[in-house]
């Protein structure tokens, strides 16, 4: 869920964005960094944009994914509301703008590995780009791996990661926008492919 504050020019309050994931069992994920992505203040009637970066380590949104070595992971953004906050999260024709940005690092890291040393190796997302498939663990071959034998990789699991970072604003760049709460849900799911036979 987002959520926005909004108060006239000379006050200011800060933005919150949250995530709502969904993964089958076969999938682990934990949470690492900030669990919602805390954004700077923004004005009312200013053309002022708040901005958390990939470089912003401590208030990154990180997923940490735990799959079978041989797994590809898809990656699907729901597109439905990270485009912009509704007033009182409803339908309405009052909204500020907001672009949700994604990195993953997939170099095979074992399951203990923190987000810190994976993130030199992010690999970015173009923005707006909602869907992804991408290996657990990246291959020297962009095909996929010969099929293995059902359940004889069972129990080796590698980790990737999932940076979530993103720009809210300007309130001149909305639409009727007046003080209120603004909000929306982004909805993240994980699945996976397989390679066995």
């Amino acid at each position: 869920m987002i959520v926005l504050m909004m108060a006239p020019a000379t006050a200011t309050l800060a933005q919150r964005v949250g995530f709502r994931t969904l993964a089958p069992n076969a999938i682990t994920l934990t949470r690492q960094g900030s669990t919602d992505l805390e954004f700077d203040d923004l004005l009312l009637d200013s053309d002022m944009v708040s901005a958390i970066a990939l470089s912003d380590i401590n208030r990154l949104v990180v997923l940490a994914v735990d799959a079978p070595a041989h797994y590809d992971l898809i990656i699907h953004i729901g597109k439905k509301y990270n485009e912009k906050l509704l007033l009182n999260g409803t339908e309405t024709d009052q909204w500020i703008p907001f672009t949700l940005e994604f990195a993953f690092a997939n170099q095979g890291y074992p399951t203990t590995e923190t987000y810190f040393r994976a993130l030199p190796d992010a690999v970015t997302i173009p923005p707006g780009r909602g869907h992804i498939t991408f290996p657990i663990s990246r291959r020297a071959s962009p095909l996929p791996p010969s099929p293995v034998k059902q359940g004889k990789h069972k129990g080796y699991e590698q980790r990737a990661f999932l940076f979530f970072y993103g720009s809210l604003g300007s309130a001149n760049a909305g639409k009727n926008v007046v003080a209120g709460s603004y909000e929306t849900t982004i909805e993240v799911t994980i699945d996976f492919a397989t390679h066995e036979h």
